[in-house]
C-alpha cells in the first residue's frame, strides 16, 4: 500500500457519504457534521433514494459522481457493505470509513466472512479502510468531522493541527 492512501484518507479534497440523508440517524448526523463546519473540500451526497440532501445535488451511486473522490463514507445496512466497497475500489476512492455496524460484533455467521472480504478489498486496491463499526474520523486542521457524533455541534472546537480516529 501507498502513503497516498494514507493522505487521501485523513487529508481529503472531496468525500462522498454513501448512505447520506436529511434525518437524524448516522446518515443525517454524518451529513450535517460534514457540512456545519469550514471544510473547504468537496461533498458528495450519494443515496439512490434522493435527488438533493440538505441542499446539495445527491448522486444514486458513488460511479455517478464522475470525479475523483479521496474518502467515502460507508453507511448503508451490513449486507450492502462489501459491494459499495468494491464499488468504491473500482472507482479509484484513496480510502473508505465504514461506519455501519452489524459485522463480527453481532453477526457471527456472515460477520467475519465480510471482514475477509473487505481486508482483501484493500490489499488488491491498495485503498485504506477504517472499520467497521467506526464512529468516524477528524481531521480539525481541514475542519472536517466526518462522524457521526451526535453532540459535535454543541461543542466548539477550534481548527489546529490535531485529528481523531
Amino acid at each position: 500500500m501507498n502513503t497516498d492512501s494514507i493522505r487521501r484518507l485523513l487529508n481529503p479534497r472531496s468525500v462522498a457519504i454513501i448512505g447520506a440523508n436529511d434525518k437524524g440517524g448516522y446518515g443525517g448526523r454524518t451529513m450535517r457534521n460534514a457540512m456545519s463546519r469550514t471544510y473547504a473540500g468537496k461533498l458528495y451526497p450519494v443515496n439512490p433514494s434522493r435527488d438533493e440532501v440538505l441542499g446539495l445535488r445527491c448522486y444514486p451511486n458513488i460511479s455517478a459522481i464522475g470525479e475523483p473522490v479521496d474518502l467515502a463514507i460507508v453507511i448503508v445496512k451490513a449486507p450492502l457493505v462489501v459491494q459499495t466497497v468494491r464499488e468504491c475500489a473500482k472507482c479509484g476512492v484513496g480510502g473508505v470509513l465504514i461506519i455501519t455496524a452489524g459485522f463480527r460484533e453481532s453477526d457471527k455467521v456472515n460477520g467475519p466472512v465480510w471482514e475477509a472480504q473487505l481486508k482483501e478489498i484493500a490489499a488488491v486496491s491498495g485503498m485504506r479502510i477504517v472499520g467497521p463499526n467506526c464512529l468516524g474520523l477528524a481531521n480539525t486542521e481541514l475542519d472536517l468531522w466526518s462522524c457521526a457524533l451526535s453532540t459535535l455541534p454543541q461543542v466548539p472546537i477550534a481548527s489546529g493541527r490535531s485529528a481523531l480516529i
